[in-house]
């Protein structure tokens, strides 16, 4: 298990003993640091906050609150905090991207119409989808930090429905409007199969990977 997993294991123990109010608090700001996570040292983040969750169990014994202990702006002291961690690095930011535009590579292929020739791959598709699915996504994560303390719990689920039917929009736009459509590449057997299978197995591997690490973050 990596450093960043057990730090993340520990947070998702350690919450649990908190009061629900307390609990909702600390999970808005865990919110905003981790939806930074692209441009700070995620460790870092999830070290720090963990070392607040245990000075918040330690004064909820003495009948603090977390308003009370971290203030009645945690926007302000959760922003100064991130100023003062390292910036995530490169590998990291270049594999978050990397995923984005390797899973929207395999969905091109997969939709692109398979002839006796061989794949008919749609060129600006594959080069404009994964500039914009990456806009998208780093959008989605900059609407969940900014939006990490507001009140309204739907608020969030909006935006994701939101961003998933602009991400749908954008991809059939590319894939049945004739003017996107014009310029492709056939890609001859079997080398069509080939790279379909190599992207798949390295989705299903991306899939795995992220399985494994939503079950870790998971809350109550």
């Amino acid at each position: 298990m990596t450093k960043n997993k057990q730090l993340l294991t520990q947070l998702n123990t350690l919450q649990r003993r908190l009061t629900p109010a307390d609990s909702r608090y600390f999970d808005a700001l865990r919110t905003y640091c981790t939806t930074q996570r692209l441009f700070s040292n995620e460790v870092a983040i999830n070290t720090q906050l963990l070392s607040m969750l245990q000075d918040l169990l330690d004064a909820e014994k003495d009948g603090t609150d977390a308003p009370t202990f971290f203030g009645n702006d945690p926007e302000a002291m959760a922003t100064a905090l991130l100023a003062q961690l390292p910036p995530a690095p490169w590998r990291d930011r270049f594999g978050l991207i990397g995923v984005i535009i390797g899973i929207t590579w395999l969905s091109v292929l997969m939709s692109s119409p398979q002839t006796t020739a061989g794949m008919v791959l749609y060129v600006t598709p594959f080069i404009v989808m994964p500039i914009f699915e990456t806009v998208i996504i780093l959008l989605f994560m900059r609407l969940l930090h900014i939006t990490a303390f507001r009140q309204r719990q739907w608020l969030p689920n909006v935006i994701l429905v939101a961003v998933f039917l602009i991400g749908v929009a954008a991809y059939l736009l590319c894939t049945a409007w004739q003017p996107l459509t014009r310029w492709t590449v056939t890609v001859p057997e079997p080398w069509n199969w080939v790279i379909t299978g190599l992207f798949a197995v390295m989705a299903t591997a991306v899939l795995v990977w992220i399985v494994a690490h939503v079950r870790i973050r998971s809350k109550l």
